[in-house]
């Protein structure tokens, strides 16, 4: 029986037109946590600016981000904190503030220190401009990369792209982490990791667990804002991810046949994998679940019966006991009918349909929360 929910704008809410009529809260939501979220990904330049109100993996790597670690003996709740306490020259205040979380070791930033440009760890004495100063900087970051596996997770999903930080300070006598030294260190640790025995590496994939995938629209990248937000909804649940970069690549099914050759080199059954797709990504992911049984499909305004040349197949068998539909009635890129025809075909499949466009910019917080509990539903079967 196809389950097809039509949601509508009510009063500022979204109304499921349904036999009980359950109200649910506005998914137009820009923020999360009461902070406003900011997509920090370009992909023209293909750079990544580390923000605390950005998108996941943007606000993970902010030194204000709650990635606790243990250096050199002494506890700290966040990078911020370490950073801060290296102000102050009083042991015991020093241990307090690495205690604390980013916001509120913040405010314990003092400017005394730049008078002398003197640091200090531990009730020892370090110039900042020294070369001491940049070695206890490194082991601090590497002490939370080693120990926060939500923040080597995060910083490991930015390979190949360009990290930058444009709020920070660039004057090393004004500040006690420049824009640049934060920037660099984080690429050298990512990119030594690399070097490391691949059996270490952060994305192995767990046993018994679900690795989703996500395969990119034809002009977004694998760093897409709802693939971002999506991809914080998984590694929250504690399950790994990979985002495949098409971007050099336009033809819709030379893209399903690298998708394949990326599964397969996976260290995974495909019937574990959930493929999330918007757009082309959505008919490239229905198309390779046509040739492989996988956990589940996940697609957004997916390019079904299109009539461009790159989109050959019109036959979608996918081999899965699961699959979402979230699509736009402004969508004027997709043909809402053929959404709706896929449904109606594939009985069991849940179709979305929200106030929305083709890029559904507008229902990010609806998304997630779908997809949340989509794959609540798969993990716990």
């Amino acid at each position: 029986m196809l389950r097809m929910r039509l949601w509508m704008f009510l009063s500022n809410r979204l109304k499921i037109i349904s036999s009980n009529s359950t109200i649910m809260e506005n998914y137009q939501a820009t923020e999360r946590n009461g902070h406003q979220l900011n997509d920090n990904y370009d992909p023209e330049t293909n750079t990544l600016d580390i923000r605390s109100n950005g998108i996941y993996p943007s606000n993970v790597l902010s030194n204000l981000c709650s990635n606790g670690f243990r250096f050199d003996g002494v506890v700290c709740s966040s990078m911020e904190g370490f950073l801060q306490s290296l102000k102050h020259k009083e042991k015991d205040k020093q241990l307090q503030i690495c205690s604390m979380k980013g916001g509120n070791a913040r405010k314990r930033s003092v400017t005394s220190w730049q008078t002398d440009q003197i640091v200090w760890w531990k009730g020892v004495a370090i110039d900042r401009q020294s070369e001491e100063y940049q070695k206890l900087l490194r082991r601090a970051y590497q002490a939370m990369f080693d120990q926060s596996e939500r923040f080597r997770a995060a910083l490991m999903l930015t390979r190949g792209i360009t990290l930058t930080h444009k709020s920070g300070e660039t004057n090393p006598y004004k500040t006690i982490l420049t824009e640049r030294e934060f920037c660099q260190i984080l690429t050298e640790m990512r990119d030594n990791y690399d070097q490391r025995d691949k059996k270490l590496d952060v994305n192995e994939i767990p046993q018994n667990r679900l690795h989703i995938v996500f395969p990119h629209g034809k002009e977004s990248g694998p760093l897409g804002r709802k693939i971002q937000s999506l991809m914080a909804v998984a590694e929250e649940m504690g399950l790994s991810t990979t985002s495949v970069d098409y971007r050099q690549c336009a033809d819709a099914n030379e893209r399903v046949v690298l998708l394949g050759q990326t599964l397969k080199q996976m260290d995974v059954p495909s019937t574990q994998i959930v493929l999330v797709g918007s757009s082309m990504g959505g008919y490239v992911s229905t198309v390779i679940a046509n040739e492989m049984p996988v956990a589940g499909l996940f697609l957004m305004a997916p390019a079904f019966w299109m009539s461009a040349e790159e989109y050959t197949i019109h036959s979608y068998q996918p081999v899965t006991g699961h699959v979402e539909i979230t699509h736009g009635f402004n969508d004027d890129i997709v043909p809402l009918e053929n959404c709706v025809r896929f449904a109606k075909e594939h009985p069991g499949t849940t179709l979305h349909l929200v106030p929305d466009d083709h890029r559904l910019s507008a229902s990010h917080r609806f998304l997630e929360c779908q997809f949340k509990r989509f794959l609540e539903e798969i993990d716990n079967q």
